[in-house]
Order: structure tokens, then C-alpha cells, then sequence
């Protein structure tokens, strides 16, 4: 198997010691931007994928959150399966329909990583909501995270999840909850958000409301 992976960062790593472990004789290229980017041992470095002798298996996309278009438009010429780092896109201005009805026109399966979906407790839960008749009331859901904490081998001001600029922001970083909730329950009707600055920490309040 054949993988490219775009974005050579903490969550990238993670992909890589999955792979090796899931597929033992995976390889593995990283798609760089430049030449100055660390070297990741059995991460075979390309900056084009012209450079690839055949297609790859499928391409992981995990670079700063505002490359992300930039990177799917890219992929989507080697028509091969994506998986795509949360979230998707930096704004909701950049989710043009053209993009989708491109993937959609290629027959390009694409997959986000929202992998909390996966987790026992939640599928649990999916299962019980789909076959209970109880009548479902009120719900809260709270996340809370230190976010130093995140990378700490670096000043947490710096990193890309700690500028809205470059796509970072709480209220995409902690996109899990937003994800699982949508799906256990569906879009709400109405949502409220207050977002403030806290010292090391981002605070994204939201209300939702569901009608059931």
C-alpha cells in the first residue's frame, strides 16, 4: 500500500504509527512545501506529485487547517480516495459547491477525521437512540482542554491552532463535540455562540436547540 500524507505535523505522526501498525510494509511519502521540513524516518519526501511513480492508495491531508482547499483542488487530480483532517475548511466562505460536485463528478470517496464517532461509549449510544422511545429532554455536553497542554515543546501562542488567520480557533479545534452531537441528535434549530480569549485558554460557549 501506497499512502501520501500532506501536512508532516503531531496528528500526521499519529496516521503514520497506525498505518505501520495496521499495514506493516505501508509506504509512506510526505507531501513538503519546502526542503527545510524535518525528516521522518521511512517517511519518503516528495514536493510534487509528479514525483510518485504510481498512484497512491489514497492521500491524508492533515496540513494547517487554510491549506486545506488549496490541497483537496490538488488531490482531486489524481482521483484517489482522501481523508481529511478536521475541519474540512478554515470558513464556511470556501465551502463552494463546485469543490463538492467535483469530488462528487470523480466518484472520489472522502472521509473526515472524526474518530470519536468510533468510540464505544458513542456508538453505544447511537445504537440506543435509534431503537429507545423515550423522549430525549435536554442534553449538555462540555469540553474542557488546557491548551498549552496541546504540543508542549512550543509556545501554544505560536502554533496554527492558536491563530484564526491560519484556521485555529476553538471553535474548530474542538470541532468533536459539535461533530457527535450533530450526529447523535441532528443540526439543531438554533444556536447561540459566545466566543472570548482567556489567557492560555479559548472559550467557545454554544446553545442549541433541537425539536424533537
Amino acid at each position: 500500500m501506497k499512502v501520501v500524507i500532506e501536512g508532516l505535523g503531531s496528528i500526521a505522526q499519529k496516521h503514520i504509527t497506525a498505518l505501520r501498525k495496521l499495514i506493516p510494509e505501508v509506504e509512506i511519502f510526505g507531501l513538503r512545501s519546502s526542503k527545510s521540513g524535518v525528516e521522518l524516518e521511512g517517511v519518503t519526501n516528495i514536493y510534487d506529485y509528479g514525483e510518485l511513480s504510481s498512484k497512491p492508495d489514497f492521500i491524508i491531508i492533515s496540513n494547517s487547517t487554510q491549506f486545506h482547499r488549496r490541497s483537496i483542488k490538488k488531490a482531486l487530480l489524481l482521483g484517489v480516495p482522501l481523508m481529511i483532517e478536521k475541519p474540512v475548511l478554515h470558513s464556511i466562505e470556501e465551502a463552494d459547491k463546485a469543490l463538492e460536485k467535483e469530488l462528487e463528478a470523480k466518484n472520489i470517496k472522502t472521509y473526515v477525521a472524526c474518530n470519536l464517532r468510533f468510540h464505544a461509549v458513542l456508538l453505544f449510544l447511537n445504537d440506543y437512540l435509534k431503537n429507545s422511545k423515550r423522549r430525549i429532554n435536554e442534553v449538555n455536553v462540555y469540553c474542557g482542554s488546557y491548551f498549552p497542554n496541546w504540543r508542549p515543546n512550543r509556545d501554544y501562542k505560536e502554533i496554527y491552532s492558536a491563530k484564526n488567520t491560519e484556521g485555529g480557533g476553538i471553535h474548530l479545534e474542538l470541532f468533536h463535540e459539535l461533530d457527535y452531537t450533530c450526529w447523535l441528535f441532528g443540526l439543531p434549530n438554533h444556536t447561540k455562540r459566545t466566543l472570548a480569549s482567556k489567557s492560555a485558554r479559548s472559550v467557545s460557549l454554544r446553545c442549541c436547540n433541537w425539536r424533537r
